[in-house]
């Protein structure tokens, strides 16, 4: 039944980058090909989590995603490169809203960001 969802909605949870690891599994497998929203904030996700993610959603096995919610987590500059090499690659050209407010994104980070949305949107 995956196969038609649309939205992934796990806001305030308190899941770290374990948890994340398990949605990006099935994200990167394939089963979620019509997300078209993602739901993650107001959790405990760190870099190694957002990394995980941005790599099975780099993959482009959710080509219509539009909304990335990873706002109020534990996201640094590594997380946010990963999340800025996603959007930088196309592989999100549907996304309309990326959240990563109240994170702990420094300079780098955001420097890599404001490129790749340059870029992009």
């Amino acid at each position: 039944q995956m196969k038609v969802a649309t939205d992934l909605c796990y806001p305030r949870l308190n899941w770290g980058d374990a948890e994340v690891a398990m949605v990006a599994a099935v994200i990167g497998g394939g089963h979620v090909p019509m997300l078209s929203s993602l739901s993650l904030d107001n959790n405990m996700i760190g870099d190694a989590g957002v990394i995980s993610l941005a790599a099975a959603i780099g993959g482009g096995s959710v080509p219509h995603l539009a909304i990335w919610e990873l706002d109020q987590n534990q996201i640094g500059d590594e997380g946010a490169i990963a999340v800025a090499k996603v959007v930088g690659s196309g592989a999100v050209n549907q996304l309309v809203r990326l959240e990563l407010g109240d994170n702990q994104i420094g300079d780098a980070g955001a420097a890599e960001l404001a490129k790749a949305l340059g870029a992009n949107g």
